[in-house]
């Protein structure tokens, strides 16, 4: 089941970096991943979507970094064209679904939840990552 986890990681040099590779050395694929590092802030935000989130949360949370939030997410394949994003979007709203994170994944794909999908959850403490 793909899942993806937004976890919180502190704002300096390598610290995507190395959550990638820490990934990629334990066979865990990334399907997707987006961001939000703001400058001048010490901790920010990033969502990968993977297909095996136990695992992922292992790692992660013995990194010492937090997920804040768990959840099912549907990929959809898309083609790369004008309208599109909306076509497929209208299909979630038609239905009374509301989105609540998109981002593109690799292959034009689109990943997809909407709050029935998030699995509320209580990780390590962000005072506790290391730095």
């Amino acid at each position: 089941m793909l899942t993806d986890l937004r976890i919180v990681l502190p704002n300096r040099p390598g610290a995507v970096t190395q959550l990638c590779e820490a990934l990629g050395a334990a066979g865990i694929n990334i399907e997707g991943i987006c961001g939000d590092l703001r400058p001048g802030e010490r901790w920010g935000y990033i969502h990968i979507a993977v297909e095996d989130p136990d695992k992922a949360t292992t790692l992660i949370e013995g990194a010492g970094y937090e997920i804040t939030a768990s959840r099912r997410v549907d990929l959809v394949t898309i083609e790369d064209k004008p309208g599109e994003f909306a076509r497929v979007l209208r299909e979630y709203s038609a239905n009374d679904r509301n989105i609540d994170v998109v981002y593109v994944a690799s292959n034009n794909r689109l990943v997809i939840s909407t709050d029935e999908m998030l699995d509320r959850r209580v990780g390590v403490n962000i005072q506790d990552a290391r730095t």
